[in-house]
């Protein structure tokens, strides 16, 4: 599968790991990466020692790209960006912090760098600051999610509207008991159609070139929160460069 999340972080399923802190250690990273997705290990709850011994055995463990989350409040985040930069880990996620602090360093190190945010104007912030990417974690997420309370629907509306982000959007969901969650969110819309026809049995490419064609189509008469599936719970958009 190929998507723009995919491209940035070279995996080969656009399915991230959140870096929760006291669970996402080595094994849950590196078991993820190695099934093609980005692992992420969790140093909010890790002194830099633990962080580097954490690294270390992620590495062991697999060959593919994993990442680590740090928040910027944490007090040792210095510290932990020394050590991600000593290994060389490939992705850093930041979170409840200024992304200016550290992106710079980290992307001279060859990181890609993703920070989470949970408004329009830290995510403006992060595109100024030359993050690649940005986690809207809406409220229903976990984490630092922002005194707003946007649900992650509509802030990645909001925040693709505030940075002139462009074209139909792939978002995937899943579900169970109606409660719904994005697990991913790109500017591609190739998979969606089919992911969606697939789930609710509508051939929504054959009514979408009716649509195009002019054809009178009938509503569907389908409830789209009506799934059987499972779930996760933010958004990854790429950035494009900061206006100057």
């Amino acid at each position: 599968m190929k998507t723009r999340i995919t491209d940035l972080f070279s995996i080969d399923f656009p399915v991230v790991a959140g870096g929760m802190v006291w669970c996402s250690g080595w094994r849950l990273a590196s078991a993820v990466s190695s099934c093609g997705g980005l692992g992420l290990i969790g140093a909010g709850s890790m002194s830099p020692e633990l962080l580097e011994e954490h690294i270390e055995k992620c590495r062991k463990a697999t060959d593919k790209p994993f990442g680590v989350n740090i928040p910027l409040m944490n007090v040792n985040s210095a510290e932990h960006i020394n050590v991600v930069i000593k290994h060389r880990v490939p992705v850093v996620f930041t979170s409840a912090g200024n992304p200016a602090t550290h992106t710079e360093r980290l992307k001279q190190a060859g990181c890609k760098v993703v920070h989470v945010v949970a408004n329009c104007k830290f995510a403006l912030k992060a595109q100024s600051a030359g993050c690649d990417a940005v986690v809207a974690e809406g409220f229903e997420a976990g984490g630092h999610n922002g005194k707003e309370e946007t649900s992650t629907l509509v802030l990645v509306r909001q925040i693709a509207k505030a940075l002139n982000i462009s074209g139909p959007f792939n978002i995937q969901y899943l579900a169970k008991n109606n409660d719904i969650k994005v697990i991913e969110c790109n500017l591609r819309a190739s998979r969606s159609f089919p992911f969606v026809s697939k789930t609710l049995k509508i051939n929504f490419i054959d009514l979408a070139t009716k649509v195009m064609l002019g054809i009178p189509v009938e509503k569907p008469n389908k409830n789209a929160f009506d799934l059987d599936y499972g779930y996760q719970g933010f958004a990854v958009l790429i950035l494009p460069p900061a206006r100057r």
